[in-house]
């Protein structure tokens, strides 16, 4: 065994529950925490949801985007398994509700600036999503980035801290390479400031600003759909009206009409050779349906929106008032109160264009009900029919209506603006630069607490990758919070022999930043690492291909070697990295300014020392050999005791189940209860 395993340790713990290939290589894959799912990211961008228990049934698939530029560069699920977060290289964040592949919601950062459209994206890519669940850990759902500063990133399960691990740069002349870099790996404890201390604040303020964002849009689309319905009314009337209009331009004919409510001699031509009975009633049916529809859209849609729209902002005022809660969110009630007169002023807009279509759908009936009849008198004339006596038609309605028909425009003045912005355009801008400004406070609320040192002179090979390997873990234990983090450096010279190593450092309560003591004070640091020495070879190594800390205990890494027979072998092996032999790091090794500095980092204190005999050789408490391909990433689902693979030309993955033998151990014990 090219590795040291544990007396009982079995080969076979890790049960395989099933293998797939696939057509497209896999970019992004993430397993659902509750579900027989997995959410997959091909290298074309096409993104799809699969059981995985039988075969690789695929329940949806979201095609590529359009814009070859937006890239999915995030993938990960809701702690609850019924939503999926897609993040973009153009810095959208689209949610998918995975029962009905529908897009629930959209967020990209948006311009300040109103003389651009609401909707313009910044470039900046999205690298990190992370669902946070209070009080429960879900540190799987970031992603790297080989172009990114931040490495890694974690939060605490009750948002008080935001762990980052950074790639930092600092310039050196020295250093002229293009393969290496003066990069040094800095761990950075964020202060979550208000994130943490007015989270339930922030969360009523995030759930209203939302249902505003709905609202404003709702509004937004409804006014577009009554300007739309408008144009189609005006159109509509100009096919039927243009030839009637003409001739009652010519020789006065509207006075005529006027004067007599009767067509003259050329009108009533005109109504015998360009009018049918059934062109007369398309008119009719046409022009009621649009009045009709513009009247729903106001009625039933728009106006009704802005009342909920009140009713939110009114809301926000009571908030703006309640100091002790919301003071420093970013809340201003004279802001709040000037949408709200926004608000009024469009629907004092909205009553005054029903009143208007009202009255025009009046006209406009009565118009019809008079055509109807002159038509129908030709027809009479036509066969030596008696005519029937004229309903009651108020001529002046009729004259009203063919008169402002001229010209078609009595909605015009209601959507003409004479601001830069028309007003439902700027409801959007308004209220969404008031969530913003809570947004930016909250931002400004998180500061650095400290820098932890960890390793220096990172290496990249001659593609640009960096030869990292990093996970970490917030662990709280018995009223104690520690951050794990386990990294391995590859192709490394600086620190041969290859090693895994595991940080643990201690996060002060939320009580000791509050403390006068000095927060180096009060955090600890302790380091250990394993060796990767090749069992069946001497002075050769083992190669970790990924990790993942599982959970509060144990990690589990894929690990790769020459056996004695000289063939390349790899397993998945579990350690258990909370029982390891960790050693306090002395100081100073907290940092304040992520620059070139005369402090010893983590890894260099150890290596200084020269005195290894406290550390742990690789012991490995189950594993299992891949035999299937050969493996390049692996994904973990704690929460179910699952395991994935990916192999090397990322188009096959199998599915592993990490806890058969504690399930085994315990039929045979209920069997022999049973006996």
């Amino acid at each position: 065994m090219i590795f040291q395993h544990e007396e009982f340790a079995s080969h076979m713990s890790f049960r395989l529950m099933n293998q797939h290939g696939v057509n497209d290589p896999i970019k992004l894959i993430s397993m659902c925490p509750t579900m027989d799912l997995l959410a997959v990211c091909t290298e074309t961008d096409s993104v799809w949801v699969a059981r995985w228990f039988n075969s690789l049934e695929k329940i949806w698939t979201l095609p590529a985007e359009k814009h070859d530029e937006d890239k999915v560069e995030v993938l990960t699920w809701r702690p609850d398994g019924k939503v999926i977060a897609l993040g973009y290289s153009s810095g959208a964040i689209r949610l998918y509700n995975v029962d009905k592949l529908e897009m629930i919601h959209e967020l990209f950062p948006q311009s300040t600036d109103p003389k651009l459209k609401t909707n313009s994206i910044s470039s900046s890519a999205i690298n990190f999503l992370i669902w946070v669940q209070e009080n429960e850990s879900d540190n799987e759902n970031v992603n790297e980035q080989q172009s990114a500063k931040i490495i890694k990133a974690s939060i605490a399960p009750d948002l008080s801290y935001i762990i980052l691990f950074v790639r930092a740069s600092y310039t050196s002349p020295a250093v002229k390479s293009k393969t290496s870099t003066n990069d040094k790996l800095v761990e950075v404890i964020l202060n979550t400031g208000l994130l943490h201390a007015r989270k339930n604040e922030i969360r009523t303020l995030s759930q209203t600003y939302t249902t505003i964002k709905y609202l404003t849009e709702y509004i937004f689309e409804g006014f577009k759909q009554i300007k739309a319905e408008y144009e189609n009314m005006k159109s509509s009337a100009k096919i039927y009206i243009d030839k009637f209009q003409s001739v009652l331009l010519e020789n006065d004919e509207f006075v005529h009409f006027l004067a007599t409510g009767r067509p003259s001699s050329l009108l009533h031509k005109y109504l015998e050779m360009h009018l049918t009975k059934r062109g007369l009633k398309d008119w009719e049916n046409k022009g009621q349906k649009s009045f009709e529809q513009i009247r729903e859209y106001i009625h039933h849609y728009v106006r009704p929106g802005c009342e909920r729209l009140l009713l939110r902002l009114s809301t926000l005022i009571g908030y703006c008032k309640w100091q002790q809660r919301f003071k420093g969110l970013g809340l201003s009630e004279s802001y709040v109160r000037s949408i709200i007169v926004s608000t009024e002023c469009l629907i004092n807009r909205l009553e005054n264009m029903l009143n208007a279509i009202d009255e025009k759908y009046i006209n406009f009936m009565e118009f019809q009900q008079w055509l109807q009849y002159e038509f129908d008198n030709i027809s009479l004339v036509d066969h030596n029919q008696s005519q029937e006596a004229p309903p009651r038609i108020d001529i002046s309605k009729v004259a009203s209506y063919i008169k402002s028909s001229l010209h078609m425009d009595f909605l015009d003045d209601y959507f003409e603006e004479t601001a830069d912005i028309p007003l439902p355009d700027m409801l959007i801008l308004r209220c969404n630069k008031m969530s913003t400004s809570t947004a930016y406070n909250v931002v400004n609320s998180v500061d650095t607490k400290e820098f932890l040192d960890i390793i220096d002179n990172l290496i990249e090979d001659s593609e640009g990758t960096l030869s990292l390997l990093l996970d970490t873990r917030i662990v709280t234990k018995e009223n104690q919070t520690f951050v794990y983090v386990a990294f391995c450096l590859s192709r490394t010279i600086q620190y041969l022999p290859p090693s895994l190593w595991v940080l643990r450092s201690s996060l002060k309560s939320e009580n000791a930043f509050d403390s006068l003591e000095k927060p180096s004070d009060k955090r600890t640091s302790e380091i250990t690492f394993i060796r990767l020495s090749n069992q069946e070879r001497q002075n050769e190594y083992l190669r970790i291909t990924d990790m993942r800390l599982f959970d509060d205990e144990k990690m589990h890494i894929i690990v790769t070697g020459l056996n004695e027979t000289e063939n390349e072998v790899s397993f998945i092996a579990e350690v258990n990295y909370s029982k390891l032999n960790f050693v306090q790091v002395a100081g100073p090794h907290i940092i304040q300014v992520i620059e070139k500095s005369n402090r010893v980092n983590v890894v260099d204190q150890i290596l200084n020392q020269k005195n290894m005999e406290n550390f742990n050789s690789l012991l490995v408490h189950q594993y299992r050999e891949i035999t299937q391909f050969k493996p390049s990433k692996l994904i973990t689902n704690g929460a179910r005791r699952l395991a994935c693979i990916l192999s090397e030309d990322k188009k096959r993955i199998i599915i592993l189940d990490t806890n058969d033998q504690e399930d085994e151990d315990e039929d045979n014990s209920e069997m022999m209860q049973f006996s």
